[in-house]
């Protein structure tokens, strides 16, 4: 019988020798009053450890273990720190830190108390360790990897707080949280999507994450952000999760991010009613008197004071020239599709992720057939102008703008009854 110390736990595993080259079996016994230990160095080179019950303690099999055991049945082999487990085998470090943001005491207290554990590993005192397990990727290089970490507490706060992490988070959570079901919204601009994600949020079922860009916008506390949602997606009665925010289509496909039942699903307007909506929206805006940096900025292109008031048809009018030509972006909807904002790029990547469209004439439908609570339609802008209202030179100019989302959007219509299905059915 050979004996195995492991560093965390109060006792020593028991080794049971197979034949040679065979299967070492181990199952825990007390740790003796006496015995020598032969200490091994970097056991890791000589086998690997894999737990077959699940918890610390229990029996793990020792599998290609080409050691060179002595004759008697007694050695006893002390594994010092070279071999580690987490706390709970079903617990990736990331899923315990987690956690510890969600500690009753504020995760301060916790990701401090976890760093005390952390300490305990060998692996935490370099930098590598918070590469692999934090991020889920190698560290760029020999420095990055060997540089030394004296508080891992420390260096899980300047992980979590990096751009790197918050460009990354969506994916990481929503590994982290396998189980819940992901319903993705690839919010167009100015097409009822705001309308949609609130009522999600609304919905005691569903947990939320925001878009990368809210957070590096928004976010001056990360940390406590992280905590906000690592306690909403803890909560039992979640059952699917879904991202806020305008999330295009190929960060999905690129990142993975949808598995076999999850669901893709966006709302289909005709590009020159959007087209329209965004320009109503940000005149809107700009009457709103909101002294935020956006519409600042927004003024500055337009070539308005800040103060300057925005009075008369003629006045707006003239405004809508400048919105479409200086801040309307080109193929809205493409854009939301396709790494070149291309038709036939777009429609691929639909046709990849089998994204559902729901007409924004049935968006209540959908809502209601979902179980999403709905009260008004959100982000609402005032209706200045129709169409038919804009002068033709800037007609013109916003058919320019959206070529390639009209070939999409009739391309879209025409499959509607065809197998692609590109409609969700509603009824």
């Amino acid at each position: 019988m050979k004996n195995v110390k492991h560093p965390e736990m109060g006792g020593k595993t028991m080794i049971k020798r197979g034949s040679a080259g065979g299967v070492v079996s181990a199952a825990s016994e007390p740790w003796p009053t006496s015995g020598e230990g032969v200490v091994l160095g970097d056991v890791r080179s000589n086998f690997s450890v894999q737990a077959v019950a699940g918890d610390l303690g229990e029996t793990v099999r020792l599998q290609d273990a080409p050691l060179a055991f002595p004759g008697t049945e007694s050695t006893v082999v002390s594994l010092e720190h070279n071999v580690s487990w987490p706390e709970t085998s079903h617990d990736s470090t990331l899923g315990r830190v987690l956690h510890a943001l969600t500690d009753s005491d504020g995760y301060e207290v916790g990701l401090d108390r976890l760093g005390v554990e952390l300490a305990k590993l060998v692996q935490a005192k370099k930098q590598r360790f918070f590469y692999e397990e934090i991020l889920k990727r190698s560290p760029e290089g020999y420095d990055a990897a060997m540089a030394d970490v004296n508080s891992p507490s420390d260096a899980i706060r300047g992980f979590l707080c990096s751009d790197e992490f918050v460009v990354r988070h969506n994916k990481l959570f929503l590994d982290e949280f396998a189980h819940l079901k992901r319903e993705l919204i690839v919010h167009v601009p100015k097409s009822g999507g705001t309308t949609l994600l609130n009522g999600y949020q609304r919905h005691s079922s569903y947990a939320s994450l925001a878009d990368e860009h809210y957070v590096l916008a928004n976010c001056a506390d990360r940390l406590d952000y992280y905590r906000g949602r690592a306690e909403d997606m803890r909560r039992p009665e979640v059952k699917s999760v879904v991202i806020t925010g305008h999330v295009r289509a190929p960060f999905i496909l690129e990142n993975g991010l949808k598995r076999g039942c999850d669901e893709v699903y966006s709302i289909l307007r005709n590009p020159v009613e959007s087209a329209v909506s965004f320009v109503n929206y940000i005149i809107t805006e700009l009457m709103s008197g909101s002294g935020h940096a956006e519409n600042a900025s927004r003024r500055g292109i337009l070539g308005l004071s800040p103060d300057e008031p925005i009075e008369g048809r003629e006045m707006m009018l003239r405004l809508s020239a400048a919105i479409v030509d200086k801040l309307m972006p080109s193929q809205n909807l493409c854009s939301m599709f396709s790494r070149y904002d291309k038709f036939d790029d777009a429609a691929q990547t639909i046709a990849v992720l089998d994204v559902r469209f729901i007409p924004i004439e049935r968006l209540d439908d959908f809502m209601t057939l979902k179980g999403l609570p709905f009260t008004r339609r959100d982000n609402v802008s005032k209706g200045f102008f129709k169409f038919c209202d804009i002068d033709r030179d800037t007609q013109m100019l916003i058919f320019e703008k959206i070529g390639e989302d009209l070939k999409l959007y009739n391309w879209l219509t025409r499959h509607a009854d065809t197998e692609l299905r590109p409609y969700f059915q509603v009824g």
